[in-house]
């Protein structure tokens, strides 16, 4: 990890994202991702922070706990790497507004959204509903493409 973010912060990226998703991927894997332990997802975005020299890299927590058929350990999971010092936290995989408005209660710190309806993201911004700093659901790969 040290190496990773070391030689990222020396290419001048703006941010890193870490994620909880067990890699590699195995090929015989269908259906929901599978995770590594909670305490390994913090110890990675620890080893992350400790390797950062440049307080501007912005570090990521990206879990795929949303994926999850059930999501149980989203907010537990959002509120470790929080509180582990991450800047952020993405969350890949759809999500309803339940699950939104846990989140954003649990965490202290901007929330990313890899795939959220224009329903739910007008009504958490209408409300107000969420205790962060939501801001915009990324709509996939295509979106990313075209803001590229």
């Amino acid at each position: 990890m040290r190496r990773a973010v070391e030689d990222l912060e020396a290419a001048g990226v703006a941010a890193i994202t870490i994620e909880d998703t067990d890699l590699p991927l195995k090929s015989d894997r269908a259906g929901a991702p599978e995770l590594v332990p909670l305490e390994t997802g913090v110890a990675k975005i620890a080893a992350a922070l400790d390797a950062r020299r440049d307080e501007k890299l912005v570090i990521i927590a990206r879990t795929s706990v949303a994926a999850l058929p059930e999501p149980a350990n989203l907010a537990l999971r959002c509120r470790a790497y929080a509180e582990a010092g991450a800047d952020a936290v993405f969350l890949s995989g759809a999500i309803g507004q339940p699950g939104l408005v846990e989140v954003g209660k649990s965490v202290n710190c901007p929330i990313v959204l890899s795939s959220i309806s224009p329903a739910i993201a007008d009504a958490a911004q209408a409300q107000n509903s969420l205790g962060c700093l939501f801001k915009h659901g990324l709509g996939g790969h295509q979106s990313h493409q075209e803001a590229v």
